[in-house]
């Protein structure tokens, strides 16, 4: 049987809006929660949910007579609620603000992905009737449709993923796709029969473009001036200029939780971050034209920092975003190699040698689980040379139930050949660790008085008065309670240890995008 061309287009947009749905709102709703494991798992297992229900659904409507009006309403109801979301989720979220962070992500998920997906599921299962004249056909329609459906999945999320995202953000693309689905609602529509139909999904699709139009926040209290926003394979940067207790500051964001911060009214572009100055002094025991290797770059900073040391500096980066915005906006010097690859994967193809070697991979509460394994410190301890240096920068808890992750981290490190080292703020809450891994045992205490500092470094800790040499590492395991293990490849369980407290953490990031947005900054572009 010849399948007219009407059915395949809408099996094949079906295929479309279900992938375009979960890739375009898992970036919609990470402003406010994240892409962490967990909420990734809930999208995932919601949005089955949904096309289950919907195939369940769509069966029963099946044996309806006029299966091809149900069709038009189907798509005339995903243009409307696909074309409304750019205009309302950012409404949606700010009003389960209150709501706990559960709560708050169930809501807005079943509004952003369940209900379009629920809604897309039905069309298969509606045309495969239309199409089965006959019980010989059936499975064959059935599985050719399956075919052109998931086929339209796949060129939807390569495109989505690797290009229109990062191109044209959220906004556009979904617009874009309401306006298709509304084309082909015209294109398989009766006009004598549904006319009418039409005229009302239209009519309220352009209500509610109005409204949110007319809805909008002033821009004059926030002292944040938005200067940048995109949207990309770790999610959205942001990079904000204001009016900080220090002077002029610049900060980069990721789904909202800072990722770099410097004072940019001086020539040196002072970073605001403590870990900063602590591994940049601690490198400086090191002689100039040593060789650096830095995973996960970020803003720049220590890059920058290294560069100022008279090192050479290999960094290393899944996302080149990193590369491209710590150059124009943190004045990152073009004299560091930049290679976009993750990070797991350059330890492992590696040949070179290095002085020092930094992890700094964590982005909010993304933790790549893969290079905190023994396998990658073992690797990473062959790439050093003999009195290299590996620095760990891990922010989260030491003590209590809370602080196993960093604990097991020690660990790991200890059973991978390193002496290790811990440099801490405040063991009892949530603040930077900085972890030293070093071939050779060394007292600190014997050499803490040859810790030298740059002049940002110095003017750093004059400004916030702490003392580095107080702050020195020590090697004493004494925080250990027995509940750490050894992260393994095949078992690393450093995601599973955190996800209890990373929502605890995201209730605090969405009332600070609530404020953004109230303010008149826009949350998703």
């Amino acid at each position: 049987m010849k399948i007219p061309l009407k059915y395949i287009l809408l099996v094949f947009v079906e295929g479309i809006v279900i992938m375009s749905i979960e890739l375009l709102g898992s970036r919609i709703i990470a402003p406010f929660f994240g892409s962490s494991l967990d909420v990734w798992t809930f999208i995932l297992a919601l949005v089955l949910a949904a096309v289950a229900t919907g195939y369940f659904l769509g069966g029963r409507l099946s044996t309806k007579k006029d299966k091809d009006k149900l069709l038009v309403f189907i798509f005339l109801f995903l243009s409307f609620w696909i074309g409304i979301l750019p205009f309302l989720s950012e409404e949606i979220m700010i009003l389960t603000t209150q709501m706990g962070i559960f709560s708050s992500l169930v809501l807005s998920s079943i509004l952003i992905f369940f209900i379009p997906s629920f809604v897309a599921s039905m069309i298969i299962p509606i045309v495969i009737q239309v199409l089965s004249n006959n019980k010989k056909q059936a499975g064959k329609i059935s599985g050719l449709l399956y075919f052109i459906s998931t086929f339209g999945g796949i060129i939807s999320t390569l495109f989505l993923g690797f290009y229109i995202i990062q191109s044209y953000g959220i906004k556009g693309p979904l617009i874009f796709l309401s306006t298709l689905l509304l084309i082909i609602s015209m294109y398989i529509i009766n006009w004598k029969a549904d006319k009418v139909l039409f005229s009302i999904f239209v009519g309220l699709y352009i209500l509610v473009f109005s409204i949110s139009k007319s809805y909008s926040h002033s821009s004059e209290k926030s002292s944040y001036n938005l200067i940048y926003q995109n949207e990309g394979l770790l999610g959205q940067f942001r990079i904000f200029d204001f009016k900080g207790h220090m002077g002029n500051q610049r900060l980069l964001t990721i789904n909202n939780i800072p990722q770099n911060s410097i004072v940019n009214d001086t020539v040196i572009n002072e970073s605001m971050y403590n870990f900063v100055h602590t591994i940049s002094s601690f490198s400086r025991l090191k002689p100039k034209i040593s060789s650096t290797l830095i995973l996960g770059m970020g803003g720049g900073s220590l890059a920058q920092e290294f560069i100022n040391h008279e090192f050479t500096v290999d960094a290393v980066d899944i996302d080149n975003r990193y590369w491209e915005i710590s150059q124009k906006y943190f004045n990152l010097s073009h004299k560091v190699n930049f290679f976009t690859d993750d990070a797991r994967h350059f330890i492992n193809v590696c040949k070179k040698k290095y002085d020092i070697v930094l992890i700094d991979v964590t982005i909010g509460e993304i933790t790549p689980s893969h290079v905190f394994t023994s396998q990658s410190f073992k690797k990473i301890y062959e790439m050093l040379n003999d009195n290299g240096i590996l620095f760990i920068n891990y922010s989260w808890y030491i003590n209590g139930e809370e602080g196993v992750s960093s604990r097991s981290i020690y660990k790991t490190l200890n059973s991978s050949g390193f002496y290790t080292y811990l440099n801490f703020q405040n063991p009892n809450d949530f603040s930077d660790i900085i972890f030293i891994g070093l071939k050779q045992k060394v007292y600190f205490s014997e050499t803490k008085t040859f810790i030298p500092q740059n002049e940002c470094c110095k003017k750093y800790f004059e400004r916030t008065n702490k003392n580095l040499v107080e702050k020195l590492p020590f090697a004493e395991p004494i925080f250990l309670i027995g509940d750490e293990i050894i992260f393994d490849d095949n078992l690393s369980s450093i995601e599973r240890m955190k996800s209890k407290y990373l929502l605890q953490n995201r209730q605090r990031t969405k009332l600070v995008v609530k404020d953004d947005f109230l303010n008149g900054i826009p949350i998703f572009h």
